[in-house]
């Protein structure tokens, strides 16, 4: 049987003891145990600090937790505490997390506080991923009410205003494109129909 095989320098052929230290994942004289979970170092002998992720351990040589931290938790051996304002989790590298916006529905406790995005749309008024977009205040409708994935208004645009999401005005951006002429000879034929109608 060969019991050097683990030893990352070679063995003692006369004892069969490694000369050095073992592969990674192992220990002992022979270097044929194996570290059992949440220990580490030459021997295995001491504990993986308290707030790696539970039940994954940490890296055998260096304690450093491998497989990220229980949420409240960052650093190398998860040792620092994420700023309040995370909610509960963070970047396990940095610390940071993404401020969630006021405008999620729910609030900004409504979100995925790593990348920001509102998990239950939008409050009226706002839409996008993120609900820092502001719905067109031309939009038709109660309180400009938009769909809060897209910004489309639903039903439609204020005179004067186009585009689905009524953010271009037609005095405002070119008043002689055909989209705003159309628009204005649709609206000028509805004006003069309904001067008639109070003449008869």
């Amino acid at each position: 049987m060969n019991y050097c095989i683990n030893c990352s320098d070679g063995c003692n052929n006369q004892t069969g003891y490694c000369n050095g230290s073992c592969l990674y994942g192992y220990y002992g004289s022979e270097c044929n145990s194996t570290c059992p979970n949440n220990f580490y170092g030459d021997h295995c002998e001491m504990n993986c600090p308290s707030n790696c992720r539970e039940g994954n351990g940490c890296d055998q040589h260096t304690g450093e937790c491998t497989y990220g931290c229980n949420d409240g938790f960052w650093g190398k051996s998860c040792e620092n505490n994420c700023n309040d304002r995370c909610e509960s989790s963070c970047k396990q590298t940095h610390g940071g997390c993404c401020r969630c916006s006021d405008n999620c529905k729910g609030g900004h406790f409504k979100c995925d506080n790593t990348t920001g995005v509102c998990l239950d749309g939008c409050e009226s008024g706002y839409y996008g991923k993120h609900c820092v977009d502001k719905c067109s205040s031309h939009c038709i409708g109660n309180d400009t009410v938009c769909n809060s994935t897209t910004g489309i208004c639903p039903y439609g645009c204020e005179p004067d205003w186009y585009y689905s999401t009524c953010k271009y005005g037609c005095s405002l951006l070119t008043p002689h494109c055909a989209k705003c002429t159309q628009f204005k000879s649709k609206h000028n034929n509805k004006k003069n129909y309904s001067s008639l109608q109070t003449f008869h």
